[in-house]
């Protein structure tokens, strides 16, 4: 039986849906020590399957069409079952922080969002990762973080 390609433990798969959200993103995880992977956001699901990153990041501009088919498609793959997954929204209501939960992600983060944020939640879902083993789902709730755009630019 061949095992399991393992992912890399700080690479972080970025599904960016626009220029400016890929550049901003993947330059302040390339500072915080992470290699940096980025892919249009309709291949994430297939990219992933290759690529096999510690954590993956998704903007989901509109949870309500693609955004949670993709989270609930990374969810079915067994290659990426328990990869932690962040889902970076531009708004923030009660039922489409519900939907994002029920679709699989591991945490919900109001973008734009602080460095040292973003950094310390990747850091803990990486953590949670790794205790509970490759391939498994990563117990816990869904975090959701919330700030507001001018603290986030701070």
């Amino acid at each position: 039986m061949s095992q399991p390609i393992q992912a890399d433990p700080q690479l972080v798969l970025i599904a960016e849906a626009t220029k400016g959200f890929r550049d901003r993103y993947q330059t302040l995880l390339e500072e915080a020590g992470h290699a940096v992977a980025v892919v249009p956001y309709d291949d994430a699901a297939l990219s992933s399957r290759t690529v096999r990153p510690s954590l993956i990041i998704l903007q989901l501009s509109d949870p309500a069409s693609t955004g949670l088919g993709m989270v609930r498609e990374l969810r079915t793959q067994a290659e990426t079952r328990g990869t932690p997954v962040i889902t970076l929204v531009r708004f923030d209501d009660a039922h489409t922080r519900e939907q994002i939960v029920r679709a699989g992600a591991s945490a919900i983060m109001i973008d734009p969002v602080k460095r040292a944020t973003l950094v310390r939640q990747i850091r803990r879902l990486l953590a949670r990762a790794v205790a509970t083993g490759p391939g498994l789902p990563a117990s816990g709730r869904t975090a959701t973080h919330t700030e507001s755009p001018e603290a986030s630019r701070a």
